[in-house]
């Protein structure tokens, strides 16, 4: 359609010049005719005779290369779609040691690891459906990932009934979910680490010296923050709880500003706009959300089949505070 109308747009455009060309040749002659206006107007018509047939020439040039890099362009998919099937197909069925490196050292990009040693276990799917990036379970367990700038004690995750995308693992070692399954989590996030990413991001956030306290079943947060002209400090604790399955919400008890108690519509109006405080969105898959816990050092969040290790890692948690308690008394 494109090429038609280009055609007829730049034979119109020749018979306008043609037309010009006429025009100039009657001006330019006397009234009285004579055989050189003859010749002269026969030139103007063999000139515009040549220009459409050289047009009409030019667009079917254009039209055949069209078609040739259209032809090319759609060979050289196919190969390459050839070349990454069969990629694929030697990291399925010939190599399983090298796909999972390339797996690995894509989930180490993935979750901010890439020093880091990681445990995987990856169980695929029947060859027709694993050919597709299908797995029936991946497991991964990492201690010390970074996500963003926040340092992860340990992580766990398992993704059932899950999809990979092929291509990205193998052009550019991207681990990226086309179909992020059935996920159960469990994090460890230390009170040390939570207020190291607090300290780099306190620009971003607009707040001075921010402080993050675990204790048990709740926390609280205190900082300065700049509202136009004025300063002031806040202090507010609070506790936490898991909506949606994959949501964490944060609910103010209380509230001190500047020393000075906060009302209590004040507050619920506050909890309305600051949650939900974090979310999964970024990781392209919805874990199954339900225990979130803190201690006076860490904070946990699991979905409800880690409950039982998540009070295992509390309890030696809590067992490890009261020894460093009992050494320092002792040296003090």
């Amino acid at each position: 359609m494109f090429l038609s109308k280009s055609k007829s747009l730049l034979s119109l455009i020749g018979l306008s010049v043609s037309l010009g060309w006429c025009l100039a040749a009657k001006a330019s002659t006397p009234l009285v005719t004579n055989p050189e206006n003859v010749i002269v107007r026969s030139n103007v018509a063999a000139q515009s005779n040549i220009m459409f047939a050289t047009t009409e020439l030019t667009e079917a040039k254009v039209e055949k290369k069209t078609k040739s890099d259209g032809k090319a362009l759609e060979e050289i998919k196919s190969k390459v779609k050839k070349d990454l099937n069969a990629e694929i197909y030697r990291l399925v069925f010939k190599d399983r040691k090298e796909m999972e490196r390339r797996v690995k050292k894509a989930l180490r990009k993935f979750v901010g690891a890439e020093n880091k040693p990681i445990k995987m276990t990856l169980v695929p799917e029947e060859p027709a459906k694993f050919l597709s990036g299908h797995f029936k379970e991946i497991i991964v367990e990492i201690e010390g990932a970074v996500v963003k700038t926040l340092r992860m004690e340990y992580a766990w995750a398992r993704s059932k009934n899950c999809s990979i995308d092929w291509e990205k693992l193998i052009n550019e070692d991207r681990f990226h979910f086309t179909d992020g399954g059935d996920v159960d989590l469990l994090l460890k996030v230390t009170e040390k680490d939570v207020n190291v990413a607090g300290k780099k991001k306190s620009k971003k956030l607009k707040v001075r010296n921010p402080h993050m306290d675990f204790r048990p079943g709740h926390l609280r947060f205190s900082g300065g923050l700049r509202f136009l002209f004025f300063r002031n400090f806040v202090k507010v604790a609070g506790v936490l709880s898991i909506r949606d399955k994959d949501k964490v919400h944060f609910h103010p008890k209380w509230m001190n500003l500047d020393f000075l108690p906060v009302p209590g519509f004040l507050i619920r109006t506050i909890s309305k706009r600051i949650n939900p405080i974090a979310t999964f969105e970024s990781f392209k898959f919805r874990p199954n959300l339900s225990i979130i816990e803190t201690t006076h050092d860490a904070l946990y969040v699991a979905s409800e089949s880690m409950r039982k290790k998540v009070e295992k890692m509390v309890a030696e948690d809590l067992a490890a505070r009261k020894l460093r308690l009992k050494e320092r008394s002792k040296n003090d």
